[in-house]
């Protein structure tokens, strides 16, 4: 069977991190896909320890354990084969389980700090505008009040006339309230 489990395991697609073992339910090894590639029978020891604890547990699951060899902390996730007295056991370096997912967390890090930096700054540009616009609204209705006492305090009629578009006549554009005074008539009943 170690050979066939051998060629078998050369046939996956696996990182070099990545372990495979086949076991008897006595611990004795059928197969293995070491670190270094290489592939040998050996015995587990299933007694003691966490792999044993585990597997004592239940038919499948996973463990995480520090792996003293390679100095590394490794997953390993096992399944008992229904009906055989077999179990298969993988085990992977966990920094490159969890390479991808970090990676991808460290994208989605700097895309949603790329956008909170664009929304505070498209916020700063809108309420630069706003104050502008306010500032222009106060000023505008400064000079209305200005203009509006000054055509007040004025001895006559104050009044813009212009030309129609089509030349056949010209429209009021603005009266003063003195022309109540000057002839009775309200000044938006001319204009």
């Amino acid at each position: 069977p170690a050979t066939y489990f051998a060629a078998f395991y050369r046939s996956l697609n696996l990182s070099d991190d990545t372990n495979i073992t086949l076991i008897r339910s006595d611990g004795a090894g059928l197969a293995n896909r070491n670190l270094d590639r290489n592939f040998m029978t050996s015995t587990i020891s299933l007694a003691n320890g966490p792999l044993g604890d585990a597997m004592a547990k239940g038919p499948s699951g996973a463990l995480e354990f520090f792996n003293n060899n390679t100095q590394t902390l490794r997953i390993l996730g096992y399944r008992k084969v229904t009906g055989l007295p077999v179990t298969a056991i993988v085990g992977i370096d966990k920094s490159s389980a969890l390479a991808d997912v970090l990676s991808e967390q460290l994208n989605a890090l700097f895309i949603s700090g790329g956008l909170t930096l664009i929304i505070i700054a498209l916020a700063g540009v809108i309420l630069r505008d706003l104050r502008r616009q306010q500032k222009a609204e106060a000023h505008l209705t400064e000079l209305n009040s200005q203009f509006s006492a000054m055509a007040t305090n004025l001895p006559g009629v104050l009044y813009q006339r212009t030309r129609k578009p089509d030349q056949t006549g010209a429209v009021y554009t603005y009266i003063s309230d003195a022309i109540v005074n000057l002839i009775g008539v309200q000044p938006d009943s001319i204009v």
